[in-house]
């Protein structure tokens, strides 16, 4: 009797063992194969590099690779993955097909995509294709650019935003890039060959990189949440324009290009950044029609040395003021008043 009973301990215990190891996810490691590029097609990815180990489509939590001399094209569906490698010489696109059917490809990532090889948003004609967040820092290293008419989109699921790292670079050189998604910047996000980017999420406090409005317009109407980045306009007739909060300790600077903050934007009273104009051909323009909230510069300092500095209402800041060139100027006689030493 006794053995019966330890017989069955025995039982039930491997049992409860089986039961957990059987209800434990575990994360599945593919690479790209070569033999097509549709990401939902399970010839083209294999667990071993070279093609060997079995072949399936990459799921939620999994890691891949795109191996030099393969392309994988997103254009249908979501994918969801943990993190994406693309090796030297590997393509990754992600596609929005028109037509009588239109679709959009849209690529989840929880943890990071590295960049090595090529990454864009491509071919688009309908609605733009899209880079999607799915971790609370989603980090993105490398190039990632638009190539295509309809451009693309970074956004996020809730809670998470993006991240990309000194020595990376975000740049729109085809249609409109959008970056829905909060995202601390310590790389570079610029415009280029004329494609506009707009960033309705909120630039994080970490943020020590550059947004540059090189051959197009960049729109920022999410808010600034007190980074130390540099926000410049370098080529003349490119507006950059703030519509958002604008607390920050970096520099924003019309450096060739014009600087607008518009009737939405407020500069928040704790902002201790420095706002410049550098270049004869450059305006920055505080347009706000109100002139109570929008006012309050905290202890920013204010720098011109050519170009334009214009504003609609009362302008006062705790910070400095120094001018060696360039024209100062009110729209209907408000006044600026700089309490500080520059």
């Amino acid at each position: 009797m006794k053995l019966f009973k330890l017989t069955a301990a025995v039982a039930i215990a491997f049992v409860a063992i089986t039961y957990v190891d059987g209800n434990t996810a575990s994360a599945a490691t593919w690479f790209s194969t070569g033999a097509g590029t549709d990401w939902f097609t399970e010839a083209n990815w294999a667990a071993e590099s070279g093609g060997g180990g079995g072949n399936g489509v990459p799921a939620l939590d999994d890691d891949v690779t795109i191996q030099n001399g393969h392309e994988i094209i997103v254009d249908d569906l979501t994918a969801s993955v943990d993190t994406v490698t693309i090796d030297s010489g590997g393509t990754l696109s992600l596609v929005s097909v028109g037509g009588g059917t239109p679709t959009t490809g849209i690529l989840r990532v929880q943890v990071s995509v590295t960049n090595n090889g090529t990454f864009r948003f491509n071919e688009a004609t309908d609605a733009a294709p899209i880079l999607r967040a799915d971790g609370a820092a989603t980090l993105l290293t490398g190039t990632y650019n638009t190539v295509a008419a309809s451009g693309g989109v970074f956004d996020n699921t809730a809670g998470s935003d993006f991240r990309l790292p000194s020595g990376s670079t975000i740049g729109s050189v085809g249609g409109v890039l959008t970056i829905s998604s909060n995202i601390e910047n310590d790389g570079s996000i610029t415009t280029a060959s004329g494609s506009a980017i707009t960033i309705s999420g909120n630039v994080l406090s970490g943020s020590t990189g550059t947004f540059t409005a090189s051959t197009a317009a960049m729109t920022i109407s999410g808010d600034l949440v007190d980074p130390t980045a540099t926000f410049s306009a370098t080529t003349n007739n490119v507006t950059m324009t703030f519509s958002g909060d604008v607390d920050m300790d970096g520099i924003i600077e019309a450096n060739g290009g014009n600087v607008t903050f518009d009737t939405n934007s407020v500069i928040n009273n704790d902002s201790i950044g420095t706002f410049r104009v550098t270049h004869s051909n450059s305006t920055m323009r505080f347009q706000h029609s109100d002139s109570t909230a929008p006012s309050l510069t905290g202890d920013s300092d204010f720098q011109l040395t050519a170009g334009t500095m214009r504003w609609s209402s009362t302008l006062t800041t705790a910070g400095g003021y120094q001018q060696t060139g360039g024209t100062l100027q009110a729209d209907a006689g408000e006044t600026f008043t700089a309490n500080g030493a520059y």
